[in-house]
């Protein structure tokens, strides 16, 4: 996976990359436990050496609390 850009938009962080597969990168998003919901803000896009994705990341109550 490489990671290319990550900005919050209105509390939503939108996380830009390259991965083999897009879709492990959104599977493994959606299986932490203090993601509230992870979507595909664009269609993948399939390159010569794996997938360009942008997904949407809104987090839950758990991702802030202290320990």
């Amino acid at each position: 996976i490489v990671i290319s850009n990550v900005d919050n938009r209105n509390g939503i962080l939108v996380i830009k990359g390259y991965a083999a597969r897009a879709s492990d990168v959104l599977q493994q998003l959606s299986d932490d436990p203090r993601v509230l919901s992870a979507e595909y803000l664009t269609p993948i896009r399939k390159k010569q050496d794996g997938e360009q994705f942008a997904i949407n990341v809104t987090f839950n109550d758990l991702a802030f609390k202290s320990e």
